[in-house]
């Protein structure tokens, strides 16, 4: 399992478990709050396209 931190709004949690469960399938990946950071644990590490992915869909709900 691969453990990725992500800083993000605490109200971003939807967003991240709904681009894991996209990528891993639901229930895959665990989304974590934790230190006012998001710890994700997942399957196995983004590649670089998933991670712009990733932060365009955390952005995308700030708007």
């Amino acid at each position: 399992m691969q453990v990725v931190i992500v800083s993000a709004r605490y109200t971003e949690q939807n967003a991240l478990e709904a681009f894991f469960g996209q990528v891993f399938g639901y229930g895959q990946a665990r989304v974590t709050w934790t230190r006012g950071r998001f710890q994700c644990t997942l399957p196995r590490a983004l590649t670089p396209t998933e991670v712009t992915s990733m932060k365009a869909s955390v952005e995308e709900t700030h708007y």
